[in-house]
């Protein structure tokens, strides 16, 4: 919030709303012990989702290669190439960025809801095309289509 120019009574109000939080989970009858929340902002609250937006603010300057559409928690990140070489090579090189930026801000990257689609021209076409990444012993797979802003959109 500093880095955006929140100072004096506003960042020490903020700064309130977000220490000393804890949390435990209930499950039926059985609740867990009570532990401290060390980061992260607090979900279902009216400041939750415009505090997580001011968090990933800078998450597209970790990736020049990409164009980043974010919208709420679902982020997207566009790029072209002209063979499955340069696709793999800047996939990966885009991996890597976003995986230095999630580890530096105490995050991790949910890879059972992450897949890359392939848009291609009719004019383009391109021989080889992966099904999967492999990344930090994870498999990423390919998708024919995915949902964006509630509009599905294919490779085709």
């Amino acid at each position: 919030l500093e880095h955006y120019g929140i100072r004096g009574t506003a960042l020490e109000l903020f700064k309130s709303y977000l220490s000393n939080r804890k949390q435990y989970v209930h499950i039926n009858n059985c609740k867990s012990q009570t532990r401290p929340i060390s980061c992260g902002v607090p979900q279902g609250s009216v400041l939750g989702p415009l505090l997580f937006l001011i968090f990933i603010n800078d998450l597209p300057n970790c990736c020049p290669l990409g164009k980043f559409r974010i919208f709420a928690d679902d982020t997207n990140v566009f790029f072209h190439c002209k063979n499955s070489d340069e696709l793999i090579l800047i996939g990966k090189t885009i991996m890597i960025e976003l995986n230095s930026w999630f580890t530096a801000n105490k995050m991790t990257l949910n890879t059972d809801k992450t897949s890359f689609t392939i848009f291609k021209t009719n004019r383009l076409i391109i021989p080889n095309l992966p099904d999967h990444i492999e990344f930090l012993n994870c498999k990423i797979n390919r998708s024919t289509e995915i949902k964006f802003l509630g509009l599905t959109l294919d490779e085709n």
